[in-house]
């Protein structure tokens, strides 16, 4: 039973906000905008044991379910989501589209060919249908992205990915007394320095990227040894 404190009603105006409802008498029909009378009741969602989190709109406030006359209505896409479903949005017939989430394949990815780089000034970017290749450590490299320059690798990952996973090495050591570093960045924050210097051999490397908007490689020429213009190579380079 709800109790008379918690079935208060809430009359929410235009200002503050108001539920779009469609009208399907035909595919053109416009969208009729009324103020209507909902409650809230602290709502909550539990699908096999786990309660489900609404998430926050683009202000930064709480979702809440509600209800109005007499029926529950409950964000489409938390819910959705919770049940396992990929949710979409078809802003072109205002349809909200569920469906089986892909499965995970065990066929390799390789950021060169499903995600290259949007920058790439004065860097050689390998990819899987090239038929070309470079050393490093003795080993060809079908796959992936050299330089010598000093100008930014950058992608635009959008949160798609989990981990970036591949073999960092020098294409060609030019001054093996002194190195270069590889600065990750990840959206625009410094992950991690790799020291690339002879006669070190290429060093599998693993980037957590869950979440991450962009992916950022810069090879400075300088560093505390000095100045090192080396070829670095950063090969199979692999998406999950």
């Amino acid at each position: 039973m709800i109790s008379k404190k918690a079935s208060k009603r809430l009359i929410l105006s235009i200002a503050v906000i108001s539920l779009i409802t469609l009208l399907s008498v035909t595919a053109f029909a416009s969208p009729v905008r009324n103020t209507i009378e909902v409650m809230y009741n602290n709502i909550k969602l539990v699908i096999d044991g786990k309660t489900v989190q609404f998430g926050k709109d683009s202000n930064g406030k709480e979702i809440q379910p509600f209800i109005y006359n007499g029926i529950t209505y409950l964000p489409v896409r938390a819910v959705g989501e919770a049940i396992g479903k990929n949710v979409e949005w078809d802003n072109a017939t205002n349809t909200v589209i569920m469906s089986e989430p892909i499965e995970a394949s065990n066929q390799v990815q390789y950021l060169a060919d499903v995600e290259p780089p949007y920058q790439a000034e004065w860097w050689k970017v390998y990819k899987s249908d090239d038929r070309k290749s470079f050393n490093m450590g003795g080993k060809e490299y079908n796959n992936g992205f050299v330089s010598s320059s000093d100008h930014s690798l950058l992608f635009n990952l959008d949160g798609r990915f989990v981990e970036i996973e591949g073999v960092l090495g020098a294409v060609r050591f030019l001054h093996p007394d002194i190195g270069r570093n590889v600065e990750i960045y990840l959206d625009g924050e410094l992950y991690k320095t790799y020291l690339i210097k002879h006669p070190d051999l290429p060093q599998k490397i693993t980037i957590p990227v869950t979440g991450v908007k962009q992916l950022e490689i810069v090879l400075p020429y300088r560093n505390e040894f000095g100045y090192d213009n080396s070829d670095i190579g950063f090969g199979n380079v692999t998406v999950k």
